[in-house]
């Protein structure tokens, strides 16, 4: 009975940060389109910065396409190709998103590096878990 509470309690709070991270990353874009100014000066780096942030948010994009599919599939074999790929992609646009935040500037800076520490984060402990 411990076990069954225990896997229902860890994958609410799971799931829940996910959809909070998930939520603040909308906002955040949401908030950047509706702004009277988009790239303050320089405006390169603030290019950059969105291009980091639209990097973090496909990794965030996969993360949670990974996660549906397995939990719809009932999880992966260890070292699936696939999978392998997946965590290569989201890894490298993560880190993109870092990158780009370093050098970038603007509304996107620091959602731009919130995200992908966090995002990076996740990777590093999704490959440690396999």
């Amino acid at each position: 009975m411990r076990v069954i509470v225990a896997d229902i309690f860890g994958g609410v709070v799971v799931w829940g940060l996910l959809v909070a991270f998930c939520v603040y990353i909308g906002k955040t874009w949401l908030r950047w389109s509706r702004a009277e100014v988009k790239f303050s000066p320089p405006r390169w780096r603030s290019g950059i910065a969105t291009i980091g942030f639209g990097a973090s948010t496909a990794s965030l994009t996969l993360i949670v396409a990974l996660g549906v599919h397995a939990l719809i599939t009932g999880g992966f074999p260890y070292y699936s190709p696939p999978l392998m790929l997946v965590f290569r992609v989201g890894f490298l646009t993560a880190l993109c998103g870092v990158l780009t935040a370093l050098i970038g500037t603007g509304q996107l800076e620091v959602p731009t590096i919130v995200s992908s520490l966090l995002c990076l984060l996740i990777w590093f402990v999704e490959a440690i878990a396999q």
